[in-house]
């Protein structure tokens, strides 16, 4: 019998042996010429790391995204200093990028409410953020 190099998993009671797309194997044969090697992840643990890794890429390009899209148009908008942005439209800002936030940056990084901006006569307002040395 010709050896295909698939790649097996045991489950974790090592009652099950499936490849890594979770298809069981039932041929004796082969589950006759297996040789474990010692240490080896079970399947459930394999597509658990798996479904980590696709999670893990997600958020990645959910972040990329709301760099781009939501910080990068709010950036540009700031930095129009001939068209410089009332306290109210400041606010309004603040409010979207929170609320397009991902989940998992809302969770971890991000304060509840936006801080507030005091501007009683409503006057244009340029805000300008220096960077920390």
């Amino acid at each position: 019998m010709p050896h295909d190099e698939r790649i097996v998993f045991r489950s974790k009671d090592r009652t099950v042996v499936k490849t890594a797309d979770g298809d069981v194997i039932t041929d004796p044969v082969v589950l006759e010429s297996l040789i474990w090697k010692k240490d080896i992840l079970s399947y459930e643990e394999y597509r658990a790391l798996k479904d980590a890794i696709a999670d893990s890429k997600a958020q990645i390009e959910e972040l990329r995204n709301y760099q781009f899209n939501v910080l990068g148009e709010a950036q540009e908008r700031l930095a129009d200093e001939g068209n410089p942005m009332k306290a109210e439209e400041i606010r309004d800002m603040q409010n979207y990028i929170m609320d397009q936030a991902p989940v998992m940056l809302k969770n971890k990084m991000l304060p509840q409410t936006a801080p507030q901006i005091n501007d009683a006569d409503n006057k244009s307002s340029l805000v300008v953020v220096e960077p920390i040395l």
